[in-house]
């Protein structure tokens, strides 16, 4: 498996795709961060009221910059969709499999070199956030970033681990793409109903973020107050699940 990760990393680095994908994650905060200065934004937020000041503050931007369904967020499911459907279309995994790796190589070679073509694409576009929106509103206690950043980083994990999962089983764009955002636009609507209702309090408000802690990443009527350790813990057993779940689903499929 070795070998096979090395040349799927060595495939995805060597492309243009992740370095404009990067260039994105700069341009997207520093254009919203000019506007923000161009506006006087970061100098009347206290003015505007209390959900002013929770949406437009250091610490919620930075929350948003993991959104998956906006700006580079959607941008990157999509690319990535297309690079892990690409090896079915392309009949890379045949080729594999007949080069004699094991089907749970495949998948677990997919899986990381999605997670790390992620990880670093996300890393650049929030940490831009995160600067340039300190610069604009000021400095929060870092304990809040590193709050927000398990739960954020793990969730994203669990999406694009349920996105390979599917890739491998559709072996196609268009399924996996319109499941994970279905899915994830039906339970984020169900949650706001359900939050929006019991007026933000209590665990009834709360019950499908701890059942489903990626909804936190949607940023729309979401809990102050962050569970960030059940959060992530949490997102460490879907991924273990998952990835389980993917290899036993891999070697039963036919890909050639």
């Amino acid at each position: 498996m070795k070998k096979l990760l090395i040349a799927d990393l060595r495939r995805i680095f060597k492309g243009k795709g992740i370095y404009v994908l990067m260039i994105l994650g700069f341009i997207f905060p520093a254009i919203s961060a000019l506007i923000v200065q161009l506006s006087g934004l970061a100098n009347d937020v206290a003015e505007l009221g209390d959900l002013a000041a929770e949406v437009f503050n250091p610490v919620a931007l930075y929350a948003g910059s993991f959104n998956p369904t906006q700006n580079i967020g959607l941008i990157l499911l999509i690319v990535v969709g297309v690079l892990i459907s690409g090896e079915f279309t392309n009949n890379t995994i045949r080729n594999k499999i007949v080069a004699g790796h094991s089907k749970t190589s495949l998948f677990l070679s997919s899986l990381v070199t999605v997670l790390t073509y992620v990880f670093v694409v996300v890393l650049v576009n929030s940490s831009f956030t995160y600067l340039f929106n300190s610069i604009s509103f000021g400095l929060q206690p870092f304990s809040d970033y590193f709050k927000r950043g398990l739960v954020a980083y793990s969730s994203i994990f669990v999406i694009y681990t349920i996105m390979t999962l599917l890739t491998y089983q559709f072996k196609n764009l268009a399924g996996p793409l319109g499941l994970v955002l279905g899915i994830y636009f039906v339970l984020m609507m169900i949650s706001t109903i359900i939050f929006s209702f019991n007026g933000g309090t209590g665990f009834k408000a709360k019950v499908l973020f701890y059942i489903f802690p990626f909804l936190y990443l949607s940023g729309i009527a979401t809990p102050i107050k962050l569970e960030w350790l059940w959060a992530t813990l949490t997102n460490v057993g879907y991924l273990a699940l998952l990835t389980t779940l993917g290899i036993l689903l891999a070697n039963r499929t036919d890909y050639k």
